[in-house]
C-alpha cells in the first residue's frame, strides 16, 4: 500500500517509488493488483509503464 496522498495512478505510484530509491520492480508470478506494469512485461514501473505527456 502507498501512503495517504499518493494518487491511485501508475504515474503517481511509480514517481513515489522512484523518489524513495526504488527502481523498476520485477513482478513475482505476474500478479499486478496495483496496475504498475501497464505494458505487462513483468516489471512494475519499468520502461513503457508510465505514459510520457
Amino acid at each position: 500500500m502507498f501512503p495517504a496522498g499518493v494518487e491511485p495512478t501508475t504515474r503517481a505510484r511509480c514517481a513515489w517509488l522512484e523518489d524513495h530509491d526504488y527502481g523498476p520492480l520485477k513482478l513475482n508470478g505476474g500478479d499486478d493488483p496495483l496496475k504498475l506494469d501497464r505494458n505487462r512485461d513483468g516489471t512494475a514501473c519499468g520502461e513503457g509503464d508510465v505514459r510520457v505527456r
